[in-house]
């Protein structure tokens, strides 16, 4: 009831759609009506739970008037990295879920149309720790295959994933493996069954920083394969986030006095002429 009631007083307002503090309100005109005290007690305490997301950082997040996806957008970018700290895991959680709903809506809202959604969830393990968000996944999975969604997950840690974790894991269609030793490849067999050719072949992929990363694909329709990625050297270049690599850079700009782009820039063309000088010794 006071959910409805919300929605109402928000429409009345004129608002786009009801914020938190218009249920909260509507939740203490309840507490303020019920007679029997069990209930008005019970209301209260919902009520004051409801007022945690009035204010503060919860507030600040969740208690404004959003707007949805644009459809028009190429490219959203979701940055929720200050969410996974822990005593956060309820606002990670009502975002994520959040998330999924309006990516349904856009996916429903685009239906008729020949264009495609690629959903891209990096940190993936942040995600399979939440039982709420493995149950949300779950069920936006199976819409979104109907309308044209099609959802990569990325993690590079899968000792945390609960067995539970299994519900979504086992739903895809595709794993691409990195290199990993033997102790991740055993997790790896808590949610999808290995054949001694595809435990093999992860085991053989290797990672020759800054030159290739191989990679195991596994998928239903084609079977296992050792694949070996060449990213553009800028792309290479751009990714080196390791602290040697950021140390080295950081050098680069004070040599050169320039940005960090410029040096990325710098880097890039040193790469591709180092590709290049390769090349020409194999000929």
């Amino acid at each position: 009831n006071s959910l409805i009631a919300g929605l109402k007083a928000a429409k009345e307002k004129g608002k786009k759609h009801a914020t938190v503090t218009d249920i909260h309100e509507e939740m203490h005109k309840l507490v303020a009506q019920e007679e029997i005290e069990t209930f008005k007690i019970r209301f209260r305490e919902m009520a004051d739970s409801l007022e945690l997301w009035t204010n503060g950082i919860r507030g600040k997040l969740f208690n404004q008037i959003g707007e949805g996806f644009d459809p028009d957008a190429d490219l959203t970018i979701i940055e929720t990295g200050a969410l996974t700290a822990e005593g956060s895991e309820d606002m990670f959680a009502v975002a994520g879920l959040a998330t999924l709903s309006n990516i349904t809506a856009l996916g429903e809202y685009l239906q008729y149309e020949n264009r495609h959604i690629e959903v891209v969830i990096d940190e993936g393990h942040y995600w399979m720790i939440l039982n709420t968000l493995i149950r949300g996944l779950v069920q936006a999975t199976k819409v979104w295959r109907k309308l044209g969604i099609w959802l990569t997950f990325a993690t590079q840690d899968f000792s945390d994933f609960p067995d539970y974790a299994k519900k979504i894991l086992t739903q895809a269609e595709n794993w691409i493996l990195l290199s990993m030793e033997e102790e991740e490849t055993q997790e790896i067999s808590r949610f999808k069954k290995l054949t001694d050719e595809e435990h093999h072949l992860i085991r053989q992929a290797i990672i020759e920083k800054p030159n290739f990363s191989e990679a195991t694909l596994i998928t239903k329709r084609f079977g296992c394969g050792l694949n070996r990625f060449i990213p553009p050297s800028f792309v290479l270049a751009l990714a080196q986030t390791d602290k040697d690599e950021k140390a080295e850079r950081k050098k680069l700009m004070r040599e050169h006095k320039c940005s960090e782009l410029e040096v990325v820039m710098m880097i890039a063309d040193n790469i591709q002429e180092a590709r290049k000088s390769w090349q020409r010794e194999r000929i």
